[in-house]
């Protein structure tokens, strides 16, 4: 991902896919800016905010997540199942929160 970011710097994908890696070895603060790059590369872009929401469900910003994942469905509806399947599981885990 560091050489496609090399590469086109343009390309929201790469930073997203960087981020993610980073997110999966619970690296979640060094994610943090190139989660922030693809967003800001493609804000508009309902699978990239999805991601996005992901990450933040990763790093237990469930508020954070049930927005990405609300904006994820505004911006393209059906079929849109990582959006959909994840705001489900990030607003259980608020209602959990909110019980607790």
């Amino acid at each position: 991902y560091r050489q496609g970011i090399k590469l086109n710097p343009f390309d929201a994908a790469m930073p997203l896919g960087l981020g993610l890696c980073l997110d999966w070895l619970d690296k979640q603060d060094e994610a943090g800016p190139f989660i922030a790059e693809a967003q800001r590369l493609d804000p508009n872009n309902y699978f990239i905010t999805a991601q996005i929401g992901w990450h933040y469900e990763q790093a237990g910003d469930f508020a954070a997540a049930r927005d990405c994942f609300m904006r994820s469905l505004r911006l393209y509806w059906d079929p849109n199942p990582i959006a959909r399947n994840h705001l489900e599981i990030v607003n259980r885990r608020l209602a959990e929160k909110a019980t607790k």
